[in-house]
């Protein structure tokens, strides 16, 4: 007896099995990302005990401030590299611009007048001597600006947490950005789940740390099987990547694939956020924005790039929705019809219970909990249950949720159907 399938059904549960899986990816790495996020922001963390050491067991760091333009508390932001709990006598601070006609240009300045006992520099970008002084030229670095802004700075230092530095054991450390309206907060949680698990180095340049002598050995081809040979020719450090526009990716990414003995891929210093204010960004600045960033992560991270749109709240549950009641586990154990009514209902309470899980990381973030707060905090760090913090919009959240899985497709199908590697 011969027994004929219809190879439609087949089709359609594999495609179902497909979004099961997903579904069960999404679930489980959120999960993560979620209990890292309630364990770590709850209470402010412990003291930092480089004070208390012994001058010569502190490591000495230098910070790289790049600046362009005045934007919404950059004088604040500045500020707090000089409110850090270092020693200041192991703390180096340059601040870079690339044109004293910068608008940004004299708040540094007044960094360096108002904490005179404090290493810090102003570096100008324009004369430069690799790229525009005497013997330079504008050629010897690629386009990319921020690499142009701090590539003097970078060479001007000595090194970048050394190698003997009693620090934890990473060759990478970054913390989990949050992005702070100054009208209404917005959350960037995600990127804690991805970092948690650790598959990957989900970096954004905001606030990165990592060894210069890594950098260096890093980038050479003769001591990086990595690299090509036929990158010989480029600089070392971070102006090996100034020819590239996701350099904060890229540098993440070598350091991440590439063998140091003795040191674990990368860390997230969970609770420890980067606060970004932001002022001002209008519909139009989002899209342009998340365009042109689709369009430069489509020729470093392709995979990522197709991918992302699924993880978003709208696509992610129609994943969820079309597994539940497709699959016939669901249908038989949980008397889930094969319905379009089905359908809608599960997509809809998905939807329901994802912006209400959001609505909670989010109050949860933007409480601030974990910050220290003194008498030098800024507002828009103080948290939004804090007196003088920002307070949270809760329509904003839910119109946030919606806007970015509506627009996810139709920003990718731009992004992708426009730019080029010139």
């Amino acid at each position: 007896m011969t027994t004929h399938y219809d190879p439609m059904p087949m089709i359609v549960h594999g495609a179902a099995l497909v979004s099961f899986v997903w579904t069960c990816i999404i679930v489980s790495v959120q999960g993560i990302g979620i209990y890292k996020i309630l364990r770590n922001n709850s209470a402010p963390h412990a003291k930092s005990f480089s004070p208390t050491l012994k001058e010569d067991d502190v490591p000495h760091i230098t910070v790289i401030r790049p600046i362009k333009g005045v934007e919404a508390g950059l004088y604040e932001c500045l500020a707090s590299t000089f409110y850090l709990a270092y020693p200041k006598s192991k703390l180096t601070i340059y601040l870079c611009v690339d044109s004293t006609r910068d608008p940004a240009y004299p708040v540094p300045r007044k960094f360096i007048s108002a904490f005179p006992d404090f290493n810090a520099k102003v570096l100008v970008e324009e004369p430069d001597p690799v790229s525009h002084g005497d013997g330079g030229h504008v050629d010897k670095l690629g386009p990319n600006t921020k690499i142009r802004n701090i590539s003097r700075a970078y060479r001007e230092l000595f090194g970048f947490l050394p190698d003997g530095a009693q620090t934890k054991p990473y060759k990478f450390v970054h913390q989990l950005p949050l992005v702070i309206y100054l009208e209404t907060p917005k959350t960037a949680a995600e990127e804690d789940a991805i970092n948690t698990v650790g598959i990957a180095p989900c970096v954004v340049g905001k606030s990165n740390m990592f060894r210069k002598c890594h950098l260096e050995r890093l980038t050479d081809p003769a001591q990086n099987p990595l690299l090509s040979p036929a990158n010989a020719a480029r600089r070392r450090g971070v102006d090996y990547f100034s020819s590239y526009i996701c350099e904060n990716r890229l540098i993440g990414d070598l350091i991440f694939k590439s063998n140091i003995s003795g040191y674990k891929k990368h860390g997230l210093v969970h609770g420890e956020v980067a606060i970004q204010p932001i002022s001002g960004m209008t519909v139009a600045a989002y899209i342009a924005r998340r365009v042109r960033w689709l369009r430069v992560r489509k020729w470093t991270i392709l995979t990522v790039t197709l991918v992302e749109p699924g993880v978003e709240s709208l696509i992610g549950c129609l994943h969820l929705a079309f597994a539940f009641t497709t699959l016939p586990w669901f249908r038989s154990f949980f008397g889930i019809p094969p319905t379009w009514k089905a359908f809608g209902a599960i997509w809809f309470s998905a939807i329901a219970i994802w912006m209400a899980v959001g609505r909670l990381l989010s109050a949860k973030l933007h409480k601030l909990q974990s910050v220290d707060v003194d008498e030098n905090t800024p507002a828009f760090a103080l948290g939004s249950t804090r007196t003088g913090g920002i307070k949270k919009s809760h329509l904003n959240l839910v119109c946030r949720l919606v806007r970015q899985g509506v627009s996810g497709i139709p920003h990718l199908d731009l992004a992708c159907a426009s730019g080029s590697r010139g």
